[in-house]
């Protein structure tokens, strides 16, 4: 479609994200989740998280804006 960017392709923290497992306490893609956005708050990682908590599903969207 003209004047609309491509959708984004599922990545491993979007599946994360999508199943839950980023929001498990000690689940090493939380972890991941926390170094990436500490290391570059303004990076790749928070802003697909921003991106995500607009997402359709709201079990998505929540668990986006806890990881944020």
């Amino acid at each position: 479609m003209e004047g609309r960017p491509a959708p984004h392709p599922m990545t491993w923290p979007d599946e994360a994200v999508a199943d839950g497992s980023a929001t498990t306490p000690g689940h090493p893609s939380r972890s991941a989740h926390f170094t990436a956005v500490r290391a570059d708050p303004a990076g790749p990682e928070a802003t697909r998280l921003l991106q995500l908590a607009h997402a359709d599903a709201p079990h998505v969207r929540r668990a986006a804006l806890d990881l944020l």
